[in-house]
């Protein structure tokens, strides 16, 4: 079965998940094994034993679904203990792969699985046509200078400081990949950086201007 990578700002609670896999599988499951990654990630002796003792559970006929919490806090070499299991998981396993962003997982992880983004309830997602505009208002702000980047915190969506900061994200990394250069990447990273310290910052407009101001200084615009 398709792993899954959910990429929420707040944790995802594995009863709102399994109500989800639920609704999209078409039946219930109550067979859910957790793991929950802190920031200094686990050991790869622990993240094997927990794959092994869990995978002797499972039963024919019946889905079970490995649901790892913060595994974008895993390190590359746990990261690539998973890629066997993604790759030969069998028809009643499911993964999923919760994280503050799939930046933050290698690509042959993400490769195996389907992105997935958990918007709190009620919140309206951002439309392509929105979304795109957002990146060709950065990018004109960063030309105009400093003055200009700011003046976008006063022009954008109050409360939607973090979805926006990911639609920049997703864009970069295309562009990354289509046109690399050292000032992306420098400017990814920083981006990547500060969606870590989201979760502790109050003030995420301030979070964005941050970004704005240190994009259009390593931009050279």
């Amino acid at each position: 079965m398709v792993a899954r990578i959910l990429v929420a700002e707040n944790d995802v609670d594995v009863d709102s998940g399994q109500a989800r896999m639920t609704k999209e599988l078409g039946f219930e499951t109550k067979n859910i094994w957790i793991l929950e990654v802190a920031e200094n990630g686990v050991k790869i002796a622990e993240l094997r034993a927990w794959l092994k003792i869990n995978y002797l559970s499972v039963k024919t006929g019946e889905l079970m679904v490995f649901w790892i919490k913060g595994a974008d806090n895993l390190s590359e070499q746990c990261q690539n203990v998973l890629l066997k299991p993604l790759e030969e998981a069998r028809d009643e396993v499911l993964f999923v792969l919760v994280v503050r962003s799939e930046f933050g997982l290698l690509p042959t992880v993400v490769s195996r699985c389907r992105v997935e983004e958990e918007l709190d309830s009620g919140q309206a997602r951002m439309t392509d046509e929105a979304m795109e505009a957002r990146w060709n208002e950065l990018i004109q702000a960063w030309r105009l200078g400093p003055g200009a980047s700011i003046a976008l915190l006063d022009k954008w969506e109050k409360d939607k400081e973090l979805e926006i900061l990911n639609v920049l994200i997703k864009k970069l990394a295309k562009g990354l990949r289509e046109f690399p250069s050292i000032k992306r990447v420098k400017i990814l990273q920083f981006a990547l950086e500060l969606k870590k310290d989201a979760r502790l910052m109050v003030n995420r407009k301030l979070l964005l201007g941050r970004f704005l101001l240190e994009g259009w200084k390593i931009s050279g615009l």
